[in-house]
């Protein structure tokens, strides 16, 4: 009884880490948070240069964040148009391009 008990157990804990990590859904999952957090980094990295005076800082300030919500709003549709189209043609070349660049 005992050897049976341990061998649904494993067999239950393998199907959910294989569920979790390496299904079609987990993998689309993946690839779709890699690419949002790469969104971010790229917003991150956008600045303008700004002069001393103090009033032009301050507006280049509001252009930065203007551009980087511009950056994050643009990936996030990216990455959105990624997943929708994993999950409509996971065997397609959009999605197996991605599901490679976001490992």
């Amino acid at each position: 009884m005992k050897p049976t008990i341990i061998v649904a157990v494993i067999l239950l804990a393998g199907g959910l880490v294989w569920n979790k990590l390496f299904s079609k859904d987990a993998r689309i999952e993946a690839a779709y948070r890699a690419c949002i957090k790469d969104a971010g980094v790229a917003a991150a990295a956008v600045t303008t240069r700004s002069p001393r005076e103090t009033t032009v800082v301050v507006a280049a300030r509001g252009v930065d964040e203007l551009v980087q919500g511009a950056v994050r709003g643009l990936g996030g549709a990216a990455c959105e148009t990624v997943r929708s189209r994993c999950r409509d043609d996971y065997g397609g070349d959009l999605c197996q391009a991605a599901l490679r660049q976001y490992r």
